[in-house]
């Protein structure tokens, strides 16, 4: 750290000492000064300025300019070089650096932590901890800004938090460097909050506080060194030529006399001070008293010292002792926050101090249970215990050449290891000393299986050894059948199966999580849609390949239905048939059939049919080539003379007109099915006149119920109309009093309007209901109200039974035609 620079619009040329820290100066001195780097005071000795290192405000920091480099391997005459400060400015130093820098008298470093309350020094970890490994003492020190005892606190408590996070030793100084020009002369006050800044570390848990200053800070009157205690406070301040002779600022605890130290072999410069009071460089007992422990330590981690002292001289490295067990006579609860374990070995020979967070504590010889898995095979050598080595389990002899898990493992301080054993049930056989078994590979020991198997998982490897190299993918080899003849249970928590297929050839090894299991040769079901026609030279099997179900001769050209398939272990395809009545025949080898296509064979029907959707298509294959559309023949009927029932679940009729010509093929979902060749009755209402040309039918073109002649000029309802499959239409015709009288070929009448013929009636009728229409025409033309003629009697001359359902009079006053009403207006009088 270094202070006293000017203020930040201030170029290096311009840099000034303040003139309290100057004596016997004139005014004309202080104007050349201004030029200059150098400045007088001790005496007449000359002063450098010193740069400041704030990491939040680089732009103020100022080089070291003017300030004589020093390589205290050539330059003997200077100050003593008690103890450097390091900053991130100085980024990762070794353990050899700080080293070599203590054979010229480095005792300490003290380390920036942070600034303000926003800054970290990242490097701030690896300086501490290389400095500790180098036999040096490491302080601590907070690059300030406060101006207020809040802020104070504030700082404290931030420098403390990152402090604890890193692991600074409790008995490392805490430094306050108030040095920014930028909050100089911001408050009067920098005493007393400097006061308090000390104040919250110690109530934060660390002791020793010192504070940096600028001797000018003093000899202005910013602070009053003398309330912080002398001994407390480091002062900088640069001798422009430093000697062996110079005892400057001997009455204040250190003086930092220069910023510019070159140490042989380190590339950056460093601030160098010289420690009177001997607070930052005298030996502290950091580890603390020795504390009786008695506990087993087994180091599990191999990346940490073991240290011969706590000047953190190492002597050994913990992967030199990996998972053996020692006994930790004593420890140690280090200022650094660690705790440190003496261990010995089971011959009480001394191995050194170790960081107790490199291993496991234990309370037992045997050290601490960790977790293994591995399998071995019993030796007979040894017998397994069920508390290491007094109580015998199960006797070595009588396991010899059994094969067991190992899932724990136990590193006993007399120098031997012990497996945990399971068997193949989980159950625990008991503790056995490593010489006694044999270490297996970690797939275990080859199981018989038997199973048949098929691939469930595509694109899973299957591999040549358990060194996993991959020989082929499941893929290749999905729905086929194939033989597990063995099966491993890796440590890794998977089955594996040594999968053959029926010509005996190996495939490798397979996961079982990616086979499916069969239960016959046969393999897996697969859904199949297909129809086929028996050639006669393979029987049906209802087991593939030993019981006939059917001989191929007695099946020879059936057409059947396969419904399912099965890939079968010995290489043949065996499809599952079944008969148009879903009758299972058995299953047939794929040699013995021959495939038709997807609409299956040709069926005679010969039903009569009508389309029963509009906008439905009409194919002239089964590519489904759109021939025509229902739409087309709605309302006729056709003749389906053939069926296909189609694998997509859909039968399809071959339909023909009254012509014999083929219309295409139609979806059944699309028709109707009638029951003679008239087609289906649609609703129809209408009056006819017979002509007497045609007879009256019940069956439409064979038995006559009425002759035209007899039937001329008759007035009849129709009540529903056929299209026939021969091309004509038919009327379905009643009398008045609704009796059938059959069939009529539409040629055959002569179609009357919907009032029907006129009726003679010559009826008195009387009008009760007023406000109701009379009608000149049925073409529902209004001529009048019945208001008109309320409670009046009149002539109902004629009738008309109109299709609507109602009846209407033809009515008459003294001979003169009123029009025609609805029968329900009135009621007939005698």
């Amino acid at each position: 750290m270094n202070v006293e620079s000017a203020s930040s619009d201030t170029v290096e040329s311009q840099t000034t000492e303040t003139s309290a820290e100057i004596t016997s100066e004139s005014t004309s001195e202080s104007t050349e000064e201004a030029t200059t780097t150098s400045r007088t005071d001790h005496e007449g000795e000359e002063l450098v300025t010193r740069p400041t290192r704030s990491d939040l405000h680089p732009s103020a920091r100022q080089a070291r300019s003017g300030i004589l480099t020093i390589d205290p391997s050539k330059n003997k005459n200077t100050p003593r070089l008690d103890f450097i400060d390091v900053s991130s400015h100085n980024g990762y130093i070794t353990v050899d650096q700080y080293k070599s820098m203590k054979k010229y008298g480095v005792k300490a470093v003290v380390i920036k932590l942070t600034e303000d309350t926003t800054y970290q020094n990242k490097y701030a970890r690896d300086q501490m901890r290389n400095a500790q490994l180098a036999g040096l003492r490491v302080h601590v020190y907070h690059y300030s800004w406060f101006t207020t005892v809040a802020k104070a606190k504030a700082e404290a408590a931030y420098f403390v938090k990152y402090a604890k996070e890193i692991g600074v030793p409790k008995t490392a100084f805490f430094i306050n460097d108030l040095e920014d020009e930028n909050i100089k002369y911001a408050t009067n006050n920098h005493t007393a909050n400097s006061q308090a800044f000390a104040n919250q570390i110690k109530a934060l848990g660390y002791p020793n506080t010192q504070h940096y200053l600028g001797k000018a800070w003093i000899t202005e009157g910013r602070i009053n060194a003398t309330q912080l205690g002398l001994s407390n406070c480091w002062v900088a301040q640069y001798p422009y030529t430093p000697t062996a002779s110079q005892t400057w600022n001997s009455d204040y605890g250190s003086w930092q006399w220069s910023s510019a130290v070159q140490f042989p072999g380190v590339s950056s410069l460093f601030d160098i001070s010289i420690d009177y009071s001997g607070k930052l460089t005298s030996y502290v007992d950091d580890q603390g008293p020795y504390l009786s422990y008695g506990k087993y330590f087994t180091p599990t981690s191999g990346s940490y010292a073991i240290y011969s002292s706590f000047n953190w001289t190492q002597s050994d490295t913990t992967k030199n002792h990996l998972n053996k067990t020692y006994l930790a006579k004593g420890m140690y609860q280090h200022s650094n926050g660690n705790t440190y374990l003496s261990l010995y070995d089971n011959q009480n020979k001394w191995v050194g101090y170790v960081d107790a967070a490199a291993g496991s504590v234990s309370d037992n010889p045997q050290g601490n249970w960790m977790g293994m898995k591995k399998y071995v095979k019993v030796n007979g050598s040894y017998d397994l215990y069920s508390n290491f080595g007094t109580t015998v389990k199960n006797s070595g002899s009588s396991l010899k050449n059994q094969v067991y898990r190992a899932t724990g493992v136990y590193y006993h301080f007399n120098g031997n290891t012990y497996h945990s054993l399971y068997d193949s049930a989980n159950k625990w056989m008991g503790y056995i000393d490593s010489q006694g078994v044999e270490t297996l590979p970690d797939q275990g020991l080859y199981q018989n299986f038997n199973q048949y198997v098929s691939f469930s998982a595509k694109n899973q490897p299957i591999y040549s050894s358990f060194a996993w190299h991959q020989s082929a993918n499941t893929s290749t080899y999905q729905s086929k059948t194939y033989l597990a003849k063995g099966v491993y249970h890796h440590l890794n928590g998977k089955d594996y199966y040594s999968v053959y297929d029926g010509a005996d050839h190996w495939l490798g090894y397979v996961e079982a999580g990616n086979c499916q299991i069969q239960s016959t040769p046969g393999g897996q079901w697969h859904s199949y849609k297909k129809y086929f026609k028996v050639k006669g030279n393979y029987a049906l099997y209802s087991d593939f390949t030993k019981t006939v179900m059917h001989s191929g001769d007695s099946q020879k050209n059936q057409q059947y239905k396969a419904t399912g398939v099965y890939y079968h272990f010995n290489g043949n395809t065996y499809y599952s048939l079944y008969d148009s009545a879903n009758k299972w025949m058995g299953y047939i080898d794929s040699r013995g059939v021959e495939t038709l296509p997807d609409q299956g064979l040709y069926q005679n029907f010969n039903q009569y049919v009508s389309f029963s959707a509009k906008n439905q298509p009409i194919y002239s294959s089964f590519a489904w080539h759109q021939s025509a559309n229902t739409s087309t023949y709605q309302n006729k009927t056709y003749l389906a003379k053939g069926v296909y029932h189609h694998l997509n679940g859909k039968d399809y009729y071959s339909v023909y007109d009254g012509a014999d010509h083929w219309l295409g093929y139609v979806e059944a979902g699309n028709c109707q099915i009638q029951s003679t060749p008239g087609g289906q009755w649609y609703s129809y209402k209408k009056y006819f006149k017979v002509k007497g040309n045609y007879a009256l039918y019940s069956d439409f073109t064979k038995t006559v119920m009425h002759s035209g002649d007899s039937q001329k000029n008759q007035q009849y309802k129709a009540t529903g109309v056929h299209y026939h499959f021969n091309g004509n239409t038919y009327y379905s015709l009643y009398d008045s009093a609704n009796k059938w009288m059959g069939y009529i070929d539409s040629r055959g009448v002569e179609e009357i309007p919907d009032q029907g013929l006129y009726h003679g009636f010559n009826k008195s009728f009387k009008i009760t209901q007023k406000d109701q229409s009379i009608y000149s025409s049925f073409a529902w033309r209004v001529s009048g109200s019945t208001t008109t003629y309320l409670n009046k009697t009149v002539e109902a001359a004629g009738v008309y039974h109109h299709m609507n359902g109602k009846d209407y009079y033809s009515l008459y006053q003294n001979g003169k035609w009123i029009g025609y009403v609805e029968a329900s207006v009135g009621k007939v009088v005698k």
